[in-house]
């Protein structure tokens, strides 16, 4: 017959569990890594916010980038953050491919009209100002830095998501508008669109697109991209690609060539569709653009990968109070951003805590 517990034996494991409960979790430092798409998010932030300094000149794209980065550190309380850009003559091997990559007209970047330059010139400037003053900001911040000559953001991203910090316990949202992550996306990677504010999965990607991850590559392929300035196929749209190309929703990867083969074989018969006769029209087309757009294998030369690693392995910045208080100082930034010491202390606390240690893992 079992003994009767008692009140101080109950009282102990009362004790035991609420102490348990107390106790802080421990983090891995790789447990939330938030990868942040630097330009994309610059450029966002420039064209969106009307944000002036005290003496009134425009500084929208450098507060606002470091506030929805801010935001995004708190919102998916990262344990990691690293912020990937451009490196100089990162599109010249697109460029080889395709001359026309990312080639376009010019257009206003002030989309919200509240402050107005004077020209483009004006406007050009402020904004190489604003985005090498946020690299400085970005320097003094615990967060890591990475831009390597003759890599694009895109692939620098991709390859750090796929081969570096590919462990099965990490989890990764990348921030970006950028729709060709999506097609990194997976139980793992997830991308959280700051213009949407959305964050997509697997579901969501397939609920609002009706193609999965491992082949929304094929939809941007058939639909091209106006940002870069890369054409799709003729007739390719978002209602008609899922609507005739089922097999894309499918959670198993396909391939060009078995686009392909489906459009022949729907095209067989007497009933031929336009749709499927413009893909096999195509088929230069779909193998440079997938050449421009995949990201699941980036081109990147292996000293450039090897130094993406040691960027990415190295050693994390301490946060840097005092120098971000005197540039916020110099910039005139009282009024744009407001009690910047307690957004220091409630954005990077815990990414600051792994800069302490010195290494990363």
């Amino acid at each position: 017959m079992n003994e009767p517990i008692t009140h101080n034996e109950q009282f102990f494991s009362l004790f035991e569990q609420f102490k348990n409960e107390a106790r802080p979790q421990t983090f891995n430092m790789n447990d939330r890594v938030l990868v942040v798409d630097l330009l994309n998010t610059f450029m966002r932030s420039f064209s969106a916010s009307p944000a002036m300094n005290d003496d009134g000149d425009h500084c929208g794209g450098l507060t606002g980038t470091l506030y929805s980065m801010g935001s995004a550190i708190r919102q998916f309380n990262a344990t990691r953050c690293i912020v990937v850009a451009d490196g100089e003559e990162g599109s010249k091997r697109r460029r080889q491919l395709y001359p026309d990559y990312k080639k376009k007209s010019r257009m206003s970047h002030n989309l919200n009209r509240t402050y107005n330059f004077k020209n483009d010139e004006e406007e050009v400037r402020a904004m190489k100002l604003q985005l090498g003053r946020l690299v400085d900001y970005l320097r003094c911040l615990p967060i890591q830095f990475v831009a390597v000559n003759g890599v694009e953001a895109d692939d620098a991203i991709a390859y750090i998501v796929n081969d570096i910090l590919n462990e099965s316990t990490c989890k990764i949202t990348v921030m970006s508008s950028d729709r060709d992550f999506l097609q990194l996306v997976d139980d793992r990677v997830h991308v959280w669109s700051p213009t949407k504010k959305k964050l997509y999965t697997p579901k969501e990607v397939v609920e609002e697109y009706k193609v999965s991850p491992k082949n929304f590559l094929f939809y941007k392929i058939l639909m091209g991209d106006s940002s870069d300035n890369i054409p799709g196929v003729d007739g390719c749209g978002k209602v008609t690609i899922p609507k005739y190309l089922q097999l894309l929703s499918d959670d198993a990867a396909h391939s060009v060539d078995k686009i392909l083969k489906v459009s022949e074989e729907a095209n067989a018969g007497k009933k031929k569709l336009k749709f499927y006769d413009n893909i096999l029209q195509s088929k230069e087309k779909l193998a440079l653009n997938e050449e421009l757009m995949q990201l699941q294998n980036p081109y990147i030369v292996d000293h450039s990968k090897l130094e993406i690693s040691k960027k990415v392995n190295g050693e994390i910045t301490r946060l840097n109070k005092h120098e971000v208080h005197l540039m916020y100082i110099h910039d005139r930034l009282s009024g744009a951003m407001l009690n910047i010491s307690e957004w220091l202390v409630s954005t990077f606390t815990v990414l600051n805590s792994f800069a302490l240690q010195n290494k990363t893992k």
